[in-house]
Parts: C-alpha cells; structure tokens; sequence
C-alpha cells in the first residue's frame, strides 16, 4: 500500500514538473512570436510613429505564417485582408 502510494506521488510530482516546464516553454515561444511581430509592425514605413499601446494592440493580432516559395497569397481583384511581408534578404 506504501509503495503504491509513493508511486502515484512520484507520478504527480513527474506530471507536475512537466506542467510547469511545458508552461514556461508555451509563454518564452508566445514573446518570441510577440517579438517578431512588433519588429515587422515597425519596419512598415507608415506604422513606425504610431504609440507604443497602438503597435501592442496591432502586433498581438498578427500571426506569423510561414510558405513556401511562388505560393499565391494574394489575387489581382480580390480585397486585401492580411498584412504580408518579404522574408529579409539572406546572407551568402
């Protein structure tokens, strides 16, 4: 019965540690993606002088979306719903 016990907490305290390492790892992934949507918020040229609450507001609806190249994102016609961006240049 002891035994059965301390093993069952062994399992609460393993599930427990994995709760709090999972947590820290989703909020540390969250300011990262926060991070680099303010980062492309700001490089828009006519988005640079808004105030900080402004840009918080606009960079927490974006989401970063990653596709493939010659991929159509958008039609000649239809109308624009989506902020988009180039990828920076890469170094060779």
């Amino acid at each position: 019965m002891a035994a059965g016990m301390v093993m069952i907490c062994g399992l609460a305290v393993f599930g427990l540690l994995t709760g709090i390492l999972a947590t820290g790892f989703a909020a540390e992934h969250r300011r990262r993606e926060f991070i680099r949507n303010w980062d492309l918020v700001t490089a828009v040229p006519f988005l640079r002088n808004l105030d900080a609450p402004a840009i918080i507001e606009l960079t927490r609806m974006l989401r970063h979306l990653d596709l493939p190249e010659r991929s159509v994102v958008v039609r000649r016609g239809r109308p624009g719903d989506c902020m988009y961006s180039s990828p920076p240049a890469r170094l060779k």
